[in-house]
């Protein structure tokens, strides 16, 4: 089963790449369209070489940031001023950060502001534009994924008890790298290739790139 999956992917890999290598930007959105795309494209990269080791441990932990990763491309690439609420986001969490920095405690970074960035911030901020994960996967139109795919990965990403036991134990004993069962490599491996692809058809489209350019993308897209 595996081997299809790793087929489809270089196939995919070596048609994305002829269109997207090298990709310039003019604005801003152009800049955050691709950084979100590339993002999801390497995540989706790190998972196929897993499963090539036949480790799928942290699979759907990187699985569910690809995913929130392609909620943003979309938001973004319908709404401008949908950066900031990335940029927001990204404020909002140095405060949180920042608040209880200490130049003494080793997990902080040397290069780490002191409290007057930290007040610099909070004026910047603006917790408004903020929104929520059920906020920025509604934005996208994408809630049955939230309430389906996005809900199962956070019960593994968050190591919930029968995630726990589904991946660690069987017959009462406990198994470090469970090779999972067929159904949930089908589901790790189909997410994980057509995340990246929908990610690449997103972007084309976002760069007005011709329908006879994405079409074989969208067609990656209905092969199971």
């Amino acid at each position: 089963m595996l081997e299809q999956y790793f087929e489809q992917w270089d196939k995919f890999v070596s048609l994305r790449d002829a269109q997207i290598n090298g990709a310039k930007f003019e604005k801003e959105q152009d800049k955050f369209v691709l950084a979100l795309f590339a993002r999801i494209n390497s995540i989706s990269n790190d998972i196929i070489t897993l499963a090539k080791a036949n480790q799928f441990s942290s699979s759907r932990i990187l699985m569910r940031s690809a995913l929130e990763t392609y909620v943003d491309l979309k938001c973004l690439v319908d709404d401008p001023e949908y950066l900031e609420a990335i940029k927001s986001a990204e404020l909002e969490q140095k405060i949180k950060y920042l608040k209880h920095y200490s130049s003494d405690n080793e997990y902080y970074s040397k290069q780490d502001a002191d409290r007057q960035r930290l007040e610099e911030l909070k004026k910047n901020s603006d917790s408004s534009k903020c929104l929520n994960i059920f906020q920025r996967f509604e934005k996208a139109e994408e809630l049955d994924a939230y309430r389906t795919v996005y809900s199962n990965l956070c019960l593994f990403s968050h190591g919930n008890i029968s995630a726990l036991a589904s991946d660690n134990f069987k017959n009462g004993h406990v198994i470090l790298n469970a090779f999972p069962d067929d159904a949930t490599v089908k589901f790790i491996m189909s997410g994980t290739v057509n995340v990246a692809i929908a990610a690449t058809v997103e972007t084309l489209a976002y760069f007005d790139h011709e329908e006879k350019i994405i079409k074989p993308f969208k067609d990656f897209l209905e092969l199971k």
